[in-house]
């Protein structure tokens, strides 16, 4: 049963496994998997699939394959149906958001948004910036979800800290660049 918050990535995920999936029961390589994704990912955001302004980069493509897959990109390395609609209930509400939230697609394109980048990837980056950066990615649990990583102080145990972006923090017409404007938390954003 889907409402109206997810009817579009559920139709588009749909017609991407009908497109990418022949028979009930069958599998493709990860690699075709991957320009399916690209395509379907460059459609959702609006962008000429021949010059795209920002692309799914291999990093990111790696990303998503090692860390929702479990699996690497290689040309041995296959995904079925069930994975794919595993990978796609994490995958589509990001894609439906950077398509219908006006405020953040231009962020991602202009690589405001880093997306795809684990916690701890974002801590290692951090470390090397002063108190008050901070970077926006993509929630690795929350489905849909923004999370924020930001240096909070110069040292001591742990000074990097992660916050997750909730509904009521862009509620009322408020979008992402005025809350984060808004705090006093989030001085410098990291691009």
């Amino acid at each position: 049963q889907s409402t109206g918050n997810d009817q579009w990535h559920v139709a588009a995920g749909s017609l991407l496994e009908s497109q990418m999936f022949k028979s009930p029961s069958s599998e493709i390589p990860i690699i075709l998997f991957c320009n399916y994704l690209q395509q379907s990912y460059a459609e959702a955001t609006r962008q000429n699939p021949s010059i795209q302004r920002r692309p799914l980069t291999l990093d990111d493509l790696s990303y998503v394959c090692i860390s929702k897959l479990k699996k690497s990109i290689s040309p041995q390395a296959t995904i079925s149906r069930k994975e794919f609609a595993d990978f796609w209930s994490w995958f589509g509400p990001f894609l439906q958001k950077l398509r219908y939230q006006k405020y953040l697609q231009p962020m991602w394109v202009s690589g405001l948004v880093w997306g795809f980048l684990s916690k701890d990837d974002a801590e290692k980056i951090l470390l090397t910036q002063p108190p008050g950066t901070f970077l926006i990615r993509f929630s690795e649990r929350h489905k849909g979800g923004l999370a924020v990583a930001y240096r909070w102080r110069e040292s001591g145990d742990k000074p990097i800290r992660h916050y997750l972006v909730r509904p009521s923090d862009t509620a009322d017409g408020r979008s992402l660049p005025e809350f984060l404007k808004d705090s006093s938390t989030f001085v410098r954003i990291l691009q």
